[in-house]
């Protein structure tokens, strides 16, 4: 993430022209405050204070993950072939058409032929070829294994050969920004970048700030603002900076909400926060290494029935599924553990499970899944359980109301 935000964050100012939540610099002219700044009065440039973290360490090479923002892409120095527009559909950048073969394993893509870049060589088809090549050969960010190789079949196309149909492609042209095959060393590019973006990189003083120009030869709708400069600072310093008006744009705390400052303005956007996990993942009839077989045939568990499954130890870092009539043991450590089943949605209200070491209950956490055939309704119990010694893992109805769980599923990872 933190060579991602620099762009991202940039991007959605930059595209703003003016950047909503800046200093304006009518009011601060005409009231004589502090945000009555040269920085301010000059509206063809603005100066945006950003946290520490959104500098990127490895610096402008899109090949350490420069320009790959999560939704809205721009790399501000290189050009991308394809970009995602703010209601997220796909436009052209460098590219003028896409297509895909039928079976989705062939990508070719046709570009403009009046790009230069900023050292003015031409930007080809081959440039782009080696882009791809080069991204897929040393990324460290981004998921290329899709792509077997780019090959460049003349000047202005480039066709890209997959390992597998990926019919999301067109995005992911959107966050690799462009370099040059003649003039790329990845030992030195990111911090002496050359592109064909809408900026050329002008000074970078490394934890303290960053400097761009407008490209002179963007072959594009010029950037509204013609210099950039970010300020790497806290967010607490970020904020003192807007009070002293030396800033245009603060990136800073929540925590400043309540607070105002004369000649700036508050902006607050809608965002997306997402959360995931992933679990191993094991072939459906095998086994691990303990011999415990993997998927056992589901059973239904009877009501007021103590829910035990084969007895197994896992007395190293694994995974199993078990389903049986015997229970199992755990040797100490911390598990996640899932209890999955059906039951009536009638009387869901009273339906009850729990999960047991040696009798007694553990903490956990229950969801439910209405199910779209008939009166069924899938509880879910989940729980992080830390095992002291060999304890036996039980799962008992307690409903107490003669109704069966069944399409039962336990599933026990070891975390540790």
């Amino acid at each position: 993430m933190k060579k991602k935000a620099l762009s991202l964050l940039l991007a959605g100012a930059l595209l703003l022209g003016t950047c909503t939540g800046c200093g304006n610099p009518g009011e601060a002219a005409s009231s004589g405050s502090a945000g009555d700044t040269a920085a301010q009065e000059d509206t063809s440039s603005v100066v945006v204070a950003m946290g520490p973290t959104s500098e990127p360490e490895a610096g402008f090479d899109p090949a350490f993950g420069w320009g790959a923002g999560e939704h809205v892409h721009e790399p501000l120095i290189q050009s991308t072939l394809t970009v995602t527009n703010t209601d997220l559909t796909i436009g052209y950048d460098l590219a003028t058409d896409v297509a895909a073969s039928e079976d989705g394993l062939t990508w070719t893509v046709t570009i403009r032929d009046d790009v230069s870049f900023t050292d003015g060589e031409p930007l080809t088809a081959a440039d782009v070829a080696f882009t791809y090549n080069t991204v897929k050969a040393s990324s460290s960010v981004n998921d290329f294994t899709m792509l077997d190789y780019a090959e460049a079949t003349d000047g202005t196309t480039v066709v890209f050969h997959m390992t597998r149909a990926f019919s999301i492609w067109p995005y992911t042209m959107a966050v690799v920004g462009i370099v040059p095959e003649h003039a790329y060393d990845s030992a030195t590019y990111g911090s002496n970048p050359i592109g064909s973006g809408r900026y050329v990189l002008k000074q970078w003083d490394r934890g303290q700030q960053v400097i761009l120009e407008a490209n002179p030869d963007y072959y594009g709708q010029a950037p509204t603002m013609e210099r950039v400069t970010i300020l790497f600072m806290e967010e607490d310093a970020a904020f003192l900076a807007a009070q002293a008006g030396q800033v245009d744009v603060a990136y800073t705390s929540a925590t400043y909400s309540n607070e105002s400052v004369e000649g700036y303005s508050l902006a607050a956007y809608q965002s997306v926060d997402n959360r995931g996990f992933n679990l191993p993942a094991v072939p459906a009839g095998g086994t691990n290494e303990n011999g415990v077989a993997y998927n056992v045939a589901q059973q239904t568990v009877n009501n007021d029935a103590n829910v035990q499954f084969d007895t197994n130890d896992i007395d190293s870092t694994g995974s199993i599924t078990a389903n049986g009539n015997e229970g199992f043991n755990l040797e100490p450590g911390r598990y996640l553990v899932s209890f999955g089943t059906d039951a009536s949605v009638n009387s869901a209200n009273n339906i009850g499970a729990s999960l047991e070491l040696d009798g007694t209950p553990v903490t956990y956490a229950v969801s439910s899944l209405n199910k779209t055939d008939a009166d069924n309704e899938r509880l879910v119990l989940t729980a992080i359980v830390d095992v002291t010694g060999t304890q036996a893992l039980t799962v008992k109805n307690t409903a107490g109301n003669d109704e069966n769980m069944t399409n039962s599923v336990l599933n026990v990872v070891k975390l540790s």
